[in-house]
């Protein structure tokens, strides 16, 4: 399987427009990760 990791950096209120966005694109999964969620850990 091939894949491409890509970092999007973008607001919490723009993760669901920078997500449909790309599946409009053809991508076929997406992974969110939260800098807050990191640094309360």
């Amino acid at each position: 399987m091939k894949w491409l990791e890509v970092k999007v950096y973008t607001s919490r209120e723009g993760i669901d427009a920078v997500c449909g966005r790309l599946y409009c694109l053809g991508v076929g999964g997406v992974q969110i990760e939260d800098s807050a969620d990191l640094r309360n850990s």
